[in-house]
């Protein structure tokens, strides 16, 4: 379901549940029955207009049905009539209720992550009060180059991409939907649609594929009792689990959001995945897997501690002006220490990595204030 769908279904069974919860509020009996009725009606014209616009009496047949079934030796009233009639007007909310209930059955919501060849959900923290555009463009092109690096053949990951490739991960954006915090938090939602030569082009199942692979390492790193060879044995043979694990781990959230769905019928399944930040040091333990690794030493300036993430970077004096290596920190202390020592000069000591997606990275082995 789009984002202004979902809006609006939401608003309507916020409103139904308030005329059934005060049926008084909003009317006679008679009232109170119409407004359900065009109420339900609007509700099953926004989740299939198709069908609605061809069977515009669908939700008053339904109606009178089960109005028939209900009081089956009554002639055709409206049910204010029979309530009156049988002097059980206390009975109007739940009746109504009860027919609700039973169109909801036969119009059901249609899953948002069905609804698509993509749909990227992001959470963001409980201090965002309404979503920034560049939450949204950031995550969405660091998205769009993993998926260009995973898609491209294996041993060309730099240059660029081929133009077909280019146009097969283009995809559109029917429709944005930016909520603010509002009992839950603050989100946006991102439905992406692949262009028809996109699903035709020869690159289509290695993006398929490549959604894949994210979801198998995202389900394995929530599963923490799963070991690393456990992902091998999801992957096929012929992938190597360090470049997937590098590639997704650029897609866990960061500080400032509290995890990211993906989902759509390009991942294979209209259950999303979820990436949550505490999840990204199961990530690095893959890419570390298998490496030797060198000591480092460095002093700089702490900078972006990251709690749920257990990562820093640290500003190191000795290279260029602004230039950081990310930090992952193991140990929950060392996290408490690094964030006392946010914007303030120390002294890290640990095991440099290599990253296959990127630059080199250290295992934090001990921060000192200089």
């Amino acid at each position: 379901m789009t984002p202004l769908k979902d809006t609006i279904v939401r608003y309507i069974d916020e409103r139904l549940d308030a005329i059934t919860d005060a049926p008084p509020m909003w009317g006679s009996d008679e009232a109170v029955e119409m407004q359900v009725l065009q109420l339900l009606e609007l509700r099953a014209l926004t989740l299939r207009p198709e069908v609605e616009r061809g069977q515009p009496r669908a939700v008053l047949d339904a109606y009178v049905a089960f109005l028939r079934r209900k009081f089956p030796k009554e002639p055709c009233m409206n049910l204010a009539a029979l309530l009156e009639k049988h002097a059980k007007q206390g009975d109007m909310s739940p009746i109504l209720e009860e027919f609700r209930r039973e169109m909801m059955a036969k119009v059901p919501e249609e899953p948002l992550f069905g609804a698509h060849d993509l749909v990227i959900v992001l959470w963001l923290g409980n201090d965002v009060g309404v979503p920034r555009a560049s939450t949204l463009s950031s995550y969405y092109d660091v998205f769009h180059r993993v998926l260009r690096a995973l898609t491209r053949e294996r041993g060309t990951t730099r240059g660029r991409a081929p133009r077909d490739l280019e146009v097969a991960i283009d995809f559109a954006m029917p429709e944005v939907g930016v909520f603010p915090a509002n009992g839950v938090p603050a989100h946006v939602v991102l439905p992406l649609d692949q262009p028809p030569s996109g699903r035709q082009s020869v690159h289509a199942a290695s993006i398929r594929e490549a959604l894949a692979q994210i979801a198998i390492v995202s389900k394995w790193a929530a599963d923490r009792d799963s070991p690393v060879d456990e992902l091998q044995r999801r992957l096929d043979e012929e992938t190597v689990p360090r470049r997937i694990a590098a590639q997704t781990l650029r897609l866990v959230p960061s500080e400032g959001m509290k995890a990211v769905d993906i989902g759509g019928k390009l991942m294979g399944s209209l259950e999303p995945v979820q990436l949550r930040p505490e999840l990204a040091r199961r990530v690095v333990g893959v890419i570390k897997e298998g490496q030797v690794p060198r000591p480092y030493t460095a002093t700089g300036s702490v900078r972006a501690v990251d709690i749920d993430r257990g990562s820093m970077r640290l500003r190191v004096d000795r290279e260029p002006r602004g230039a950081s290596i990310i930090c992952w920190i193991e140990d929950r202390d060392l996290v408490a220490l690094a964030q006392q020592l946010l914007g303030r000069p120390a002294q890290v000591t640990g095991q440099l990595y290599g990253n296959p997606a990127g630059n080199d990275f250290v295992i934090v082995e001990q921060i000192k204030s200089p």
